[in-house]
């Protein structure tokens, strides 16, 4: 996000560019100045930014005295009173434990419909089990969508987009829900719970095999004891059923597969949404209505028809009452499991399913009068302690709580306040420090070596000494065949080759055959790159963030054009322009304009910025149909930027997304100095957290988090992103990194391995920091691309017609395109038209 300098009192009710402004450059003052405060900063905030992030940020108290706010309106004629002022800068925030809460109620609603089915099925001996699923998936329907009529909730609308992605994991949601059925018809609740221990194994074996998850040798025993449980409580089950147990097992594997699908697939989804967000009662609806025509095919299929025009029991009012009760019961089991799925992992999800079958076991054996015997009931109570020990064992969540008063954000926070590392298992394919990967983490065999210099100040020697003895995953060796893996010294003593000691190479004698050879045999994709997302959604800031500094107006059909040209390469969203003052940013001051012109764009979101209701009511009357806001990370600079606190700023926020949420229009929001600031310097990934979590509070689909001047680096960029994530869903999450000193591409990596799926860029790297002299702007979008594609991550952007588009705009703008890649690729010339 592109700061621009303004003065230091700006309004607040003048729609400000961006929350990242500071003061102006031609300012002496040295406690107000932004450019000399920054670069008197800069050796302190290199410092605390660039080594690990295992190293505590040293605390800094604020040196920069209290801007003084001008009590009048350079817009107006007079500051108007805020009225909507924080009343809550001593309140307590207290981040609750999502997971649990989630993972209750799915445990509650998973009980009672499993009770209910029960009792449905037999105690009415009701022999449509298809038909009562269709029913119950038609109440659902019907209930989500009069909460939307009366817009009480908002659902995302229903594309065939969407459908074709959502359709193959509905197949088995459907399949799932009729095999339940069935098997509920003929073997007693006890052993449904015993039996379904099974769909444990299933799912950790697929998450195993699927997502390169490791589990616990104790998770492993506690599964095999598991299966032994079932096949005991088989055996001594006196109502044994073939035909039940046969619909159980197989239930078992759709269960598995739904729950190890539905994550992927609930990724995936979000990319073909006009919003770019899917939430749960949006899940629900799509499930629950392509379940129906699938349904009413099974029915007939299944010559259900038949036997309910005979069966007595439609005209009994204490059967509907039942079903229908059922019908609301599969509404809150579908809005808890995927609510509980979004803050866990399948195996966790599929556990706690095991879970809640405990007292259900009990209930059902009194309920429905199930005769059992000492050993079947020993083997039932037997697994249910072992699923609770290991459910306790893995569930594992970090509460954060954000300062106690909002006066304590001034006042930098150390990183041993963030969640334990051990939580969170996508660090386990992440090395952050200066331990660099083995043969094996490549999954190049023995083969792969690689070298690197190593200053004195960052010796290999000290990376040995300072990580060595500390117990992370990513940094263990591993062995094969008895030869153990180490570092090995090469060429000089500042030189080190990462291999097996019989295999290492020195880089002047590596031969690339072997590595050729080996490579036809492996995969093409390391393991340090599984997990990424196979897809990745591209926001192009390019004609808002990348052009509101340039200092030579841009005409509104150049802005137009590079519109179109952007649309046509296929991004998906491209933010367009910003209703802000004209005053400060004279360059915006065509947004109507510019978004007339560009509204019936098909194909594409087209999101504005609007920093106020003034310019969230300007946008709405232009046609805008997605906007966005901001708030800084840093207080100081939040003050010195737009004359307001955070808090003020965010309740400011509050009334934009009010007014956006009733006319159902999308909210992005971002979050400036996510990592430094040219006033504080480090900015405890504490504050990013919290300002992230308001900001997903309010509203909005998804936060953006940026690096205003650019220092960020993997170090940095890891215990902000986990600080967040602790928070936010990380399919909420999108990262904007400025190409300052060169790290954006790394970062972007990094942010990848840690499952970030969103990425903001500008065609040609347009923009900059105005406080930053000389340093290039955002990363370029072509970049971007180019490495996206290397790595296999589809973007669904066409490259050469990208090339173009910065080539356009770049001759316009009179200076070279920022893209490494764009004068890679044309040759070193412009003319990208002859690739």
């Amino acid at each position: 996000m592109n700061p621009r300098n303004l003065p230091v009192a700006a309004s607040l009710d003048s729609p400000d560019p961006v929350l990242e402004r500071v003061l102006p450059e031609d300012s002496n003052n040295s406690s107000q100045g932004g450019e000399r405060n920054f670069l008197a900063h800069q050796p302190i905030l290199l410092d605390q930014v660039s080594g690990s992030f295992r190293r505590e940020v040293v605390n800094r108290s604020f040196s920069m005295k209290a801007v003084s706010r001008n009590d009048e309106d350079l817009e107006n004629g007079m500051l108007e009173k805020d009225t909507e002022k924080s009343v809550r800068s001593n309140k307590v925030v207290t981040v609750h434990n999502k997971a649990l809460l989630s993972g209750v109620a799915y445990c509650i609603s998973s009980c009672s419909m499993i009770l209910v089915n029960k009792y449905v099925l037999s105690s009415y001996d009701f022999n449509a089990g298809i038909s009562l699923m269709l029913y119950q998936n038609f109440v659902s329907v019907v209930v989500v969508s009069t909460l939307r009529f009366f817009g009480i909730i908002s659902t995302e609308p229903l594309t065939w987009r969407l459908i074709r992605v959502w359709l193959p994991v509905n197949v088995i949601f459907v399949g799932m829900l009729i095999t339940s059925m069935f098997s509920l018809k003929y073997i007693n609740v006890a052993m449904v719970t015993v039996l379904k221990n099974v769909t444990n194994v299933i799912t950790a074996v697929g998450e195993m095999y699927l997502f390169n998850k490791t589990h616990d040798n104790r998770v492993w025993a506690a599964l095999f004891l598991m299966i032994i449980s079932a096949i005991t409580g088989g055996i001594t089950d006196l109502s044994f059923h073939a035909i039940g147990y046969t619909w159980q097992i197989i239930n078992c594997f759709l269960t598995a597969s739904y729950s190890l699908t539905l994550r992927r697939v609930m990724d995936t989804a979000k990319q073909v949404t006009k919003s770019g967000n899917l939430d749960e009662f949006s899940m629900v609806l799509l499930n629950n209505t392509l379940s129906l025509p699938l349904g009413i095919l099974l029915v007939l299929l299944f010559n259900e028809v038949d036997y309910l025009s005979r069966t007595p029991l439609l005209q009994l009012p204490t059967f509907w009452l039942m079903t229908t009760f059922s019908g609301f019961l599969g509404l809150a089991i579908s809005f808890t499991s995927m609510w509980f799925l979004h803050q866990t992992s399948a195996t966790t999800y599929s556990l706690v399913g095991s879970l809640n079958k405990i007292p259900l076991s009990v209930v059902g054996i009194f309920l429905f009068h199930v005769s059992t015997s000492l050993e079947n009931s020993a083997s039932i109570f037997f697994v249910g302690a072992l699923i609770l020990l290991l459910t306790l064992f893995l569930i594992s969540v970090p509460v954060v709580s954000s300062p106690s008063t909002m006066s304590s954000l001034e006042e930098p926070l150390n990183l041993d306040k963030l969640p334990s590392l051990s939580n969170i298992d996508w660090l386990d394919r992440f090395s952050s420090g200066a331990c660099r990967p083995i043969g094996e983490d490549m999954a190049m065999g023995d083969s792969w070596s690689d070298g690197r210099n190593c200053s004195s100040s960052n010796s290999c020697v000290e990376d040995d000494d300072e990580y060595g003895r500390e117990n992370f995953k990513w940094r263990r060796h591993g062995s094969r065949n008895g030869i153990s893996s180490r570092r090995s010294k090469c060429l000089s003593k500042n030189y080190i080759v990462c291999g097996t000691v019989s295999h290492s190479q020195c880089l002047t004698d590596r031969q690339p055959k072997s590595y050729s050879n080996h490579r036809s045999t492996v995969s093409n994709t390391f393991k340090l790159f599984n997990g990424m997302p196979k897809h990745v959604k591209i926001v192009e800031v390019g004609p808002r963030d990348g052009l509101q500094n340039e200092k030579n107006t841009v005409p509104t059909s150049v802005k137009v054009e590079l519109v179109q040209k952007l649309v046509s390469c296929g991004l998906p969203v491209v933010e367009v322009t910003g209703f802000v003052s004209p005053k400060w940013v004279p360059q915006l001051s065509d947004a109507k304009d510019v978004m007339e012109a560009v509204k019936d764009l098909e194909g594409v979101r087209l999101p504005v910025l609007t920093p106020n209701m003034k310019g969230f009511e300007a946008a709405v009357a232009a046609g805008a149909k997605e906007v966005a806001v901001f708030v800084s990370a840093s207080e100081s600079f939040s003050k010195s930027n737009i004359n307001c606190s955070i808090e003020e700023s965010l309740a400011r926020y509050r009334a934009v997304t009010s007014a956006a949420k009733k006319m159902s229009i999308p909210v992005r929001g971002y979050v400036s100095c996510a990592i430094g600031c040219p006033v504080e310097g480090a900015i405890s990934p504490l504050k990013v957290a919290y300002v992230a979590k308001e900001l997903h509070d309010m509203g909005c689909f998804e936060i953006s988090l940026g690096d205003t001047i650019g220092i960020a680096t993997p170090g940095t960029v890891v215990p902000m992103l986990e600080a967040v994530m602790a928070v936010v869903p990380v399919e909420k999450l999108a990262v904007h990194f400025h190409d300052t000193y060169g790290q954006s591409l790394s970062n972007i990596l990094v942010s990848l391995q840690m499952g970030i799926s969103t990425i903001d860029s500008s065609v040609a790297g347009l923009g900059g920091c105005p406080y930053a002299k000389g340093a290039s702007g955002n990363v370029s979008t072509e970049d971007v691309v180019y490495i996206l594609n290397g790595l296999g991550i589809k973007t669904n952007v066409d490259l050469h017609k990208l090339l173009l588009a910065g080539e356009f705009i770049s001759k316009y703008l009179g200076r070279p395109s920022g893209s490494k890649a764009a004068i890679a690729l044309s040759g070193g010339t412009a003319d990208a038209s002859k690739i």
